[in-house]
Parts: structure tokens; C-alpha cells; sequence
């Protein structure tokens, strides 16, 4: 799912805070974390 401009800026901060907010409670996502 590739976007490109402001939302996709937005949306991938989102992302990113909802990983940092969220830490390993999910371990299946542990390893893709990092796409």
C-alpha cells in the first residue's frame, strides 16, 4: 500500500506512533515492524 503526499506522511506518522505506543504487545508484528 504505497502513498504518496501529505496523507501519506500523515498516515505513516500514525503508523509509526502507534508501534512505539503499543510495544510488544503484538510479537507477531515484532518482526515487521520495519517495512
Amino acid at each position: 500500500m504505497l502513498m504518496y503526499g501529505k496523507e501519506a506522511s500523515n498516515r505513516k506518522q500514525e503508523i509509526d506512533r502507534q508501534h512505539y505506543t503499543i510495544p510488544n504487545q503484538r510479537p507477531k508484528d515484532k518482526h515487521c515492524g520495519k517495512i
